[in-house]
């Protein structure tokens, strides 16, 4: 069969009239596929972008963006599946909470035991508590607030949701008990004064040697208590065989880095596997910029902790 052929003079090529004509179908199969693969990214990416990762905990995309604006520190409140009342202050810590508790569920784990035993150290204004209840109804656990203003907060919420096997404590965790100076921001970066540094916001409060919980089986030890988990941890260092699973919020210094390799091998001596990621990125470009802002540490990191 002779073949007519096509020149096509801007390419400088030939097509074959029954091939050129053969494939035409197939050309325009490509292309509607192709508008429909455009359709659908620019779909998707306008469902990303007014869809709010809050949504699952009733924030709606409206309300996230308001949040999100709103610098204002007075009290407010939010109403969880219509029977929690939430009371909180600052809106980015409340965002915050959250997206890392209830939407990456960064406390969820797997209890071996009916009554699983949890302890909340740092537990803010509540929201872990809430969050372990629901998952765990039976648990018992015991939550250390030392802030003023959000132990007050944390009382007020937990009325909504506690049991009689939840108890809320007004102390900071430390190595001793008895009382210690504390930095008092009202919000999440309260912490004990580790520097003994003059401070604006100074308060004494009362704390709690962790190490004299830890003598029965837990089941989930949360710390998340602004620089002090390193002398606590170490004074726990016996005792950690204890603990079954164990989420720390490490903050910690370049020049100390020391601490972070100690600490990570003192979870490994008590039969601990971990992993770690970023809880908060500091630094863009550790190379070529070192300086922390207004930021107390270098870094944050979440450590998971847990056994096979």
């Amino acid at each position: 069969m002779r073949q007519h052929s096509l020149f096509v003079p801007a390419y400088g090529i030939e097509v074959y009239s029954h091939a050129f004509f053969l494939h035409l179908p197939s050309i325009k199969s490509i292309m509607g596929s192709f508008f429909t693969n455009i359709t659908r990214g620019i779909i998707i990416t306008l469902q990303k972008a007014f869809q709010s990762p809050y949504r699952s905990f009733g924030i709606s995309w409206a309300r996230e963006k308001l949040l999100k604006h709103d610098s204002s520190i007075t009290e407010t409140s939010f109403l969880y599946k219509g029977k929690y009342r939430i009371h909180y202050q600052d809106r980015g810590a409340f965002l915050l909470s959250v997206r890392e508790i209830f939407t990456e569920r960064l406390y969820e784990f797997k209890p071996s035991v009916d009554r699983p035993r949890i302890l909340d150290c740092g537990g803010h204004i509540g929201m872990s508590a809430l969050f372990f209840l629901e998952q765990y109804p039976n648990c018992r656990l015991t939550v250390f607030e030392p802030d003023a203003t959000n132990y007050q907060l944390l009382q007020k919420n937990s009325k909504g949701w506690k049991t009689e096997n939840t108890e809320v404590v007004h102390a900071a965790v430390w190595v001793e008990n008895g009382v210690v100076e504390f930095e008092s921001n009202r919000d999440m970066s309260s912490a004990i004064n580790l520097a003994t540094q003059p401070l604006a916001n100074k308060v004494s409060v009362p704390s709690i040697r962790l190490r004299d919980k830890l003598n029965e089986p837990v089941d989930f030890l949360k710390m998340d208590i602004e620089g002090a988990e390193y002398a606590v941890l170490l004074d726990c260092r016996d005792q950690l065989k204890n603990v079954k699973n164990l989420f720390v919020e490490y903050h910690g210094m370049l020049d100390e880095s020391d601490k972070l390799t100690e600490l990570l091998s003192l979870f490994t001596q008590s039969g601990f596997k971990y992993y770690l990621t970023e809880a908060g990125r500091i630094h863009l470009n550790v190379f070529s910029n070192r300086d922390r802002g207004a930021y107390k540490f270098d870094q944050q990191l979440n450590i998971f902790c847990f056994r096979d």
